[in-house]
């Protein structure tokens, strides 16, 4: 064997691994894989989150919508959401309230979804026009899994974000074009992306720095100055200043929160913001060296380059506005590393990314290893995204158990009560209360257990449909006026059926006796009246209301059953 037919036998490469070899790159060359890719990623992303968010409820913030903005007056769309306007996304929950109702989470859900798909499809495009297709799709692919931001992804309320980075993404793209019909498109996307939530703002900022850079401020001032006058209008008009945060302290240490807010940014993109191995590992751990050799990579680009390009001061201006803006309104529950975050801040990191690689075209090995890395983020992006879907799920039993022991409760229970970790096992933050709660259930449905529903839910629901249904009824014991023919002490275990409209006497025969009821719950009695006072007697009546199931009091030890 000699010649070449003998070098390429040695190498194992004959004429067949030749054209395998040759196949494969006429595929991987070409332009239309990459982009495909991307579509398929995307139509995964939406069916998983969809999946997902299928078994979950309302928790929170939609709570405010769906009860407490009723009808089309101009304050049910302006007033301020913590301290945010939300005309477009109330605009839009009153769309889907009424078509659908609000027994299923699902069609908020798809409007959610879609506009988060939409926002990372327009990253792809102004990614892939700086450093192409393939360093774009990875880019963008952990994004589409974003675990860490799962807070966002998760619940749809937080189309509040995901209009305005959407409409932010677009307005850049269309302020590139330096022409009126795209200064005219940047104009009316900063508008929606003001109405939607104060995120809009940080676009309002870039766009500002877009034109200032090009020396055009006179001739285009209105592309910002329009969306920005409407922020400022109805901030005069509907802002609540109590809503904000701002103070000395806030101010001072703003400069360190904007730092950590990248830190976690950037920890959250490659999956890194979760504890691994049972050991606690934070976003900030991980984050802030990685941040460090970040800001050295960006010095060697710009020294390469020779200058800064306007683009990236223009992405560095809206980052440096939205972690500003977030920290002198920081508080509990909103410090940097903060869940519903870090979709924003990967954004801005991979746009500015993007813009410091314009023109970049690296080889085949360069391109496979940072397919490599992508795809290893988004792998460890799934599970968090995992992780945070299982605790949220584990919260449905107890919101549905919850309002299931409203509605049962509904004859009798004051129109002012609210649903807190008390009595539901959940904190609603005063966003539920019955009155409301059950006139939006008569008008567009029921997202709570039925009664038959709840006879086969999980524990949890049980328990909070006990406690909420005792609150509900006003169940109080009531000294009773004689108690007679009253039974020895009973054994453990031992408990009373009382039926809805009958009422029952107890006395405590001896120290310690307990008031403790139970309805649907098993194994626990999880509706505490307190302790009664040795030879106490009582009543405790219960009303008719929403079920026929019985009462059961736990009787035993001390506490014994009377005749009225």
């Amino acid at each position: 064997m000699s010649g070449a037919s003998g070098q390429s036998a040695a190498l194992g490469k004959g004429p067949h691994t030749g054209a395998a070899i040759n196949s494969v790159a006429k595929v991987a060359t070409n332009p239309r894989l990459p982009v495909a890719l991307f579509c398929a990623a995307l139509v995964v992303s939406g069916g998983l989150l969809l999946a997902l968010t299928s078994q979950l409820t309302f928790f929170l913030d939609d709570w405010d919508v769906l009860l407490h903005r009723r009808g089309f007056s101009v304050a049910a769309f302006f007033t301020d959401h913590a301290g945010h306007p939300s005309m477009g996304l109330v605009a839009v929950y009153k769309a889907i309230q009424a078509i659908f109702g609000m027994e299923d989470l699902a069609p908020y859900a798809v409007a959610s979804t879609a506009s988060f798909l939409a926002s990372v499809a327009l990253l792809f495009v102004w990614m892939r026009r700086r450093v192409g297709d393939w360093l774009a799709l990875a880019a963008t692919l952990p994004l589409l899994f974003l675990g860490t931001g799962a807070e966002d992804l998760l619940t749809p309320f937080q189309i509040g974000f995901f209009v305005p980075m959407a409409c932010g993404i677009g307005a850049m793209l269309a302020l590139e074009r330096r022409d009126r019909r795209g200064d005219a498109i940047c104009c009316a996307l900063l508008v929606v992306a003001v109405c939607f939530q104060t995120l809009g703002l940080i676009w309002v900022a870039a766009a500002a720095v877009a034109i200032g850079l090009d020396r055009e401020l006179r001739a285009r001032f209105w592309v910002f100055a329009v969306p920005a006058a409407i922020y400022a209008l109805w901030y005069l008009g509907w802002g609540d200043s109590d809503a904000n945060q701002l103070s000395f302290e806030n101010v001072a240490t703003a400069p360190a929160y904007v730092v950590d807010g990248y830190a976690s940014s950037l920890s959250s993109l490659l999956g890194l913001a979760a504890a691994r191995d049972e050991v606690a590992i934070g976003a900030l751990d991980w984050g802030r060296p990685l941040l460090a050799l970040a800001v050295i990579a960006v010095a060697a680009r710009l020294v390469a380059l020779g200058r800064v390009p306007k683009w990236f001061w223009v992405v560095l201006a809206a980052g440096v506005v939205f972690w500003f803006l977030t920290a002198i309104n920081a508080t509990y529950g909103r410090s940097a590393t903060t869940s519903r975050y870090q979709y924003v801040g990967v954004i801005l990191i991979l746009m500015a990314a993007g813009e410091l690689g314009r023109g970049w075209r690296p080889n085949w090995r360069v391109i496979a290893i940072v397919l490599a890395a992508s795809l290893a983020a988004t792998a460890a992006n799934v599970a968090v995204l995992r992780d945070h879907y299982q605790m949220l799920k584990a919260y449905v039993p107890v919101v549905r158990g919850s309002l299931a022991g409203l509605e049962i409760g509904r004859d009798t229970v004051d129109p002012g009560l609210l649903l807190d970790q008390d009595n539901a096992g959940f904190n609603f933050f005063t966003l539920v209360d019955a009155g409301p709660y059950l006139s939006a259930v008569d008008a567009f449905g029921s997202p709570a257990y039925s009664v038959d529903e709840l006879a086969e839910a999980p524990t949890a629901a049980r328990v909070s449909a006990d406690r909420v249904t005792a609150d509900a009824l006003g169940l109080r014991p009531q000294a009773a006026g004689s108690a007679s023919g009253c039974g020895p002490p009973g054994s453990a275990g031992e408990v009373a059926a009382v039926a809805p409209g009958e009422s029952i006497v107890v006395r405590a025969e001896g120290p310690g006796a307990e008031l403790r009821l139970r309805r649907y719950a098993s194994g626990s009695f999880p509706v505490e009246l307190g302790p009664l006072a040795e030879g106490e007697a009582v009543e405790l009546a219960f009303p008719v209301d929403g079920s026929s199931e019985p009462w059961e009091l736990e009787l035993g030890g001390t506490l014994v059953r009377c005749q009225s």
